[in-house]
Parts: structure tokens; sequence; C-alpha cells
């Protein structure tokens, strides 16, 4: 069978390309099945951003200000 005509059944010559070739949009945007997924990684890195800079501010157990790190007892009440 000649060149041609396999080309006439598939895709362009060239169109396949192994999935170490592609680039990210390639492999995930062209998906439509993809997005709920990148949906629920967004949701869930910035939920675990939100939830940590909330602690990291909020709590008076972390101690970011290397001076406070000194005390080993904690004073406050």
């Amino acid at each position: 069978m000649a060149n041609s005509q396999r080309r006439a059944f598939g895709a362009a010559a060239g169109a396949f390309k192994h999935p170490k070739d592609r680039t990210f949009k390639e492999l995930w945007l062209s998906d439509k099945g993809a997005y709920p997924v990148i949906g629920i990684m967004v949701f869930a890195t910035g939920f675990a951003t939100w939830f940590g800079c909330m602690l990291v501010a909020a709590h008076p157990d972390v101690r970011v200000t290397p001076s406070k790190r000194t005390s080993v007892i904690r004073t406050w009440d």
C-alpha cells in the first residue's frame, strides 16, 4: 500500500504526536473531559493556600518572626 493511500484513511501525515512531544496546552486543554479535573485542582490549590495563610496569620502557635521563637514556654492565656 502506498503512503498516499494510507494517509487517505487517517489523519494528515504527522498529525499524531507522542505525548512527550506535546505541550501542556495540547495535552490538557484540547480534551474537554479534563476541564473538571483542572477545576478541582485549581479549587484544591486555592483552598489549601487560603487555609495555610489563615493558620499562619490567626494562630498564636505559629511563630514567623525569629525573635518570638526563643521562648519555649507559651505565656499567652
